[in-house]
């Protein structure tokens, strides 16, 4: 028992103190590039430039299907200073909704977990980035009726999280996989109507090769569905695991996707498999 307490305590310590550090190296290194890049998408839509192509450099380029420039353009006519402020509070904020499912586990298991990830996911909040709110989406709205439509959103702006529908193909839940493909390729269609530029969608210099990731990716959406179905109470896990093992540049920050595994309760039938 004694040496379960000690290894219990270093492994605590160890988690807090990643914690801490990684939050001292986001509160001191604000470049809010991410804010930045989107309130520069918002400017070229409101002065009548190309979204994707035009005066696109690696520091404004934007990743993401129109309708998020689109609603960023009544942020760009806020001051700079408001806008960092507001922006950055709901990102943070939403960095606590998406990490306490962990928290609230009731597991020491969940706390290590939600205390990793949490402040990972506070880091990349502080610059700004849209990643937290989109797990936050999707950790309120998975265990809901509309969990298709958080996946399809959630698609629209990382593109990979679509392959959360292999928990909903595994289980044979069609009609909702095929909702949240819809939903996604609803939002992307609009894309048609601008003109691309390559720095847009080029990966940079922190991606895999591309045999590794596409390997990575092959294998996790087949494990996605083996895990679906033979053992669907991990489905999410598995699909979960997926999608961060088809993200093209595999940053840290990308592994909080997991926090949508606890998001989603084991239905019914899946009691019964």
């Amino acid at each position: 028992m004694t040496t379960t307490r000690v290894a219990q305590g270093i492994a605590i310590a160890i988690v807090v103190g990643i914690a801490i550090v990684t939050l001292i190296w986001a509160v001191t290194d604000l470049h809010f590039n991410d804010l930045r890049s989107y309130q520069a998408a918002a400017l070229r839509l409101r002065e009548g430039e190309q979204l994707y192509g035009g005066d696109v450099t690696p520091f404004n380029k934007y990743y993401y299907a129109p309708w998020f420039a689109f609603t960023f353009v009544p942020l760009s006519y806020l001051p700079w200073e408001l806008l960092a402020v507001g922006w950055t509070s709901f990102t943070v904020a939403s960095s606590v909704v998406a990490v306490w499912p962990l928290a609230s586990h009731g597991s020491l298991a969940g706390r290590l977990a939600a205390a990793i990830l949490g402040p990972v996911l506070v880091a990349l909040s502080i610059s700004g980035n849209v990643h937290a709110p989109m797990l936050a989406l999707l950790v309120l709205l998975l265990p809901t009726r509309w969990g298709p439509l958080a996946i399809g959103i959630a698609a629209s702006l990382k593109a990979t999280p679509i392959l959360l529908v292999m928990a909903y193909v595994g289980n044979r839940e069609w009609s909702r996989a095929a909702v949240a493909v819809l939903v996604a390729a609803a939002l992307w269609a609009p894309i048609l109507l601008f003109e691309l530029a390559p720095i847009t969608f080029d990966p940079g210099g922190a991606a895999t090769p591309t045999a590794t990731w596409i390997g990575l990716g092959a294998l996790g959406v087949v494990a996605a569905l083996v895990v679906s179905r033979r053992w669907p109470r991990h489905r999410w896990l598995a699909s979960s695991a997926a999608v961060y093992l088809a993200t093209p540049r595999l940053y840290v920050y990308d592994i909080t996707i997991l926090c949508t595994a606890l998001a989603k309760r084991p239905t019914a039938r899946a009691d019964r498999a």
